[in-house]
């Protein structure tokens, strides 16, 4: 069982045996596989399409494909919050992303945090750190990005702003906002699929670039409001948390794009049902 791309398949191919490819990355909604990828994606058993368009664009040139759901969307397993925020308080979640840019990304949605409060002083912000992340180096990148009325450096020993939470509990925190600002690859979408609008825009590392929002924008639809630039973003942000129709909309074009959960049980029968007889345990 391949997972990930074409290039997985690829390698998993080169071993002999038959592969079924578990397709996390590629979607026609963003763009086209190649002559080359078409190729060897006929030479997979099956292909395991993270939606409908791209599973019968697939079955139309060959490839045994079919939909069975979306696996990103089976990892949202529900959790316990670790913040509290009083009843009825707007939240925005903020995702900063998993790699090495974690902490420059934080810094510019800070900058988001400081100009929508600036306007919406009761808005709550939920910092939803991925476990890959330093969040030390991600909450000192905080303090020396929020910007504001009377803020001074972190330096000179000022907390944290108040209106700023972190947290570990990734599903928690996107249930909780209203409106979810994101420089993330894999969170920006399950944040889509939890029926959430998510503003974006370009951030200063190499993975949330404008070539990569551009494509994510092409994958999520509606669900994704690209911006230019931090300033931006709090823009998209306050027009969201003021207009609940618009939010209600871009959430139900995120969840369609997205695709339901319960993929993982099914590509789990199939292999089942498509083992040789006697490997099964």
């Amino acid at each position: 069982l391949a997972v990930g791309d074409v290039y997985a398949l690829w390698m998993a191919l080169a071993i002999g045996a038959p592969v079924a490819l578990v397709a996390t990355a590629d979607t026609v909604l963003a763009r086209r596989p190649s002559l080359l990828h078409l190729a060897l994606l006929r030479r997979a058993r099956h292909v395991f399409a993270r939606d409908q368009a791209t599973a019968a664009w697939l079955a139309a040139r060959g490839v045994a494909a079919s939909a069975p759901g979306n696996v990103m969307v089976d990892c949202l397993e529900e959790t316990s919050p670790d913040f509290a925020l009083p009843p009825g308080v707007p939240a925005v979640a903020l995702l900063p992303g998993s790699r090495g840019d974690a902490a420059r990304n934080a810094a510019l949605l800070a900058r988001v945090a400081a100009r929508v409060t600036a306007a919406r002083p009761e808005v709550h912000f939920l910092l939803a750190l991925a476990p890959t992340v330093d969040a030390d180096a991600v909450l000192a990148a905080v303090d020396a990005g929020v910007g504001g009325p009377g803020r001074r450096p972190a330096a000179q020993g000022l907390a944290r702003p108040p209106h700023i939470l972190p947290t570990r509990t990734f599903t928690a925190a996107v249930a909780r906002a209203e409106v979810v600002v994101g420089l993330a690859g894999t969170a920006n979408e399950q944040a889509a699929a939890l029926g959430r609008p998510v503003v974006a825009f370009p951030g200063r590392g190499a993975q949330y670039t404008p070539r990569f929002m551009a494509l994510q924008s092409r994958v999520l639809g509606e669900a994704l409001v690209p911006t230019p630039s931090p300033d931006a973003a709090a823009a998209a942000a306050l027009r969201l948390l003021s207009d609940p129709a618009e939010r209600a909309r871009r959430g139900e074009a995120g969840r369609q794009r997205m695709g339901p959960p319960g993929a993982a049980p099914r590509i789990a029968a199939w292999l089942r049902d498509h083992l040789p007889a006697g490997t099964c345990p």
